[in-house]
């Protein structure tokens, strides 16, 4: 670069020249450089908008997870309900089959206990 200005058999129309190629240069570096960085920003965009979808994806997929869950615990909450009160009926059977033994007067008690609807 200072060869071209040093060099004094070089006429000034060059010199104009040589830096207006080296301005050109500069602007197409330029110019290369702002493309680059739009490819970039529009490649993080892309990434953006593709982290969102999967999250929302695996936030779905969390709480139809958990929604799974509590059902399954209900399932089995309801079922040993159930457990419970074929155990108290199988217990009330066998009580009212033993109080017909000694002339229902345990049915009374029971009745009071809600046993009997």
């Amino acid at each position: 670069m200072t060869a071209t200005f040093e060099d004094p058999n070089v006429s000034p129309w060059e010199r104009k020249e040589w830096i207006k190629k080296q301005r050109l240069q500069l602007l197409e570096q330029r110019v290369n450089i702002k493309a680059q960085a739009f490819d970039l920003e529009k490649q993080q965009f892309k990434w953006s908008r593709y982290c969102s979808k999967k999250d929302k994806e695996f936030e779905r997929s969390r709480l139809l997870n958990e929604r799974t869950t509590l059902e399954i615990r209900q399932s089995a909450l309801q079922l040993r309900q159930k457990q419970l009160e074929m155990d108290k009926i199988f217990e009330f059977k066998s009580v009212v089959i033993f109080c017909k033994s000694l002339g229902y007067t345990c049915l009374i008690l029971f009745a009071n206990e809600g046993f009997l609807h």
